[in-house]
């Protein structure tokens, strides 16, 4: 049997080694710079993805705003159409009402040797007590003389359970505060009157005198639930 002798190469042994080593460093290495590459590149893809959905959602949320604003801008439109609507409406109403009173005090007018009143009219306002008034005086007759004289305005009712009466120059809040007048053909009063609290008023009279002796004085009773308009 024979021996073969081989040469004895420690340094050729150590660089295979040695290259063995480098060569799993290299792989180890690589694997974990090509990990860190592929996490980079993925946490960059995701903060892209992030500020792409923040750009979205700020966008989305000033659309909302502006739907919301633009709702709320024609809710208001729309109330204060329907306000403006309800205004004129009203507006209508009063004026139809007007020309009503004055169609009445107008075809009621004939020929009168004294004034006499042709259309009076109530309305109860805004405020416990307090209502606006219209008296049409009218005058006419075959001469061009003038009336004058002055009116006296009582109201009765109760006031504490007891029969009370209340003058003009007691209730007067606005308008003239004497009802004198001197006019040809047509005069209005006009104005508020506030009642005190509690007073419930019953009868509204009205006293026509004139200033000349040859004309007597005549009264008006109106009940006053009747003459409110």
């Amino acid at each position: 049997m024979k021996h073969v002798i081989r040469p004895h190469t420690p340094v050729r042994k150590g660089l295979f080694i040695l290259i063995f080593l480098f060569t799993i460093l290299f792989l180890v290495l690589f694997s974990i710079n090509f990990g860190d590459m592929n996490s980079a590149r993925k946490i960059r893809d995701l903060s892209k993805e992030v500020r792409e959905l923040t750009i979205a959602k700020d966008l989305l949320n000033f659309e909302i705003a502006k739907m919301k604003r633009y709702e709320e801008i024609t809710r208001g439109a729309e109330i204060e159409g329907h306000q403006k609507n309800v205004a004129l409406q009203s507006r209508l109403a009063e004026l139809e009402s007007e020309l009503e009173f004055y169609r009445d005090v107008v075809g009621g007018v004939g020929v009168n040797s004294i004034p006499r009143i042709k259309g009076l009219r109530i309305n109860q306002l805004e405020g416990l007590g307090r209502y606006s008034y219209k008296l049409v005086l009218t005058y006419l007759n075959k001469t061009t003389r003038v009336a004058e004289g002055s009116l006296a305005v009582t109201i009765y009712g109760e006031l504490d359970g007891r029969r009370t009466a209340l003058g003009y120059r007691e209730i007067v809040e606005s308008g003239p505060k004497s009802l004198d007048f001197s006019f040809k053909r047509f005069f209005m009063f006009e104005g508020t009157l506030k009642l005190p609290e509690g007073f419930v008023a019953r009868q509204l009279e009205v006293e026509v005198a004139s200033s000349s002796r040859k004309q007597e004085a005549y009264k008006e009773t109106y009940d006053w639930e009747s003459a409110i308009n």
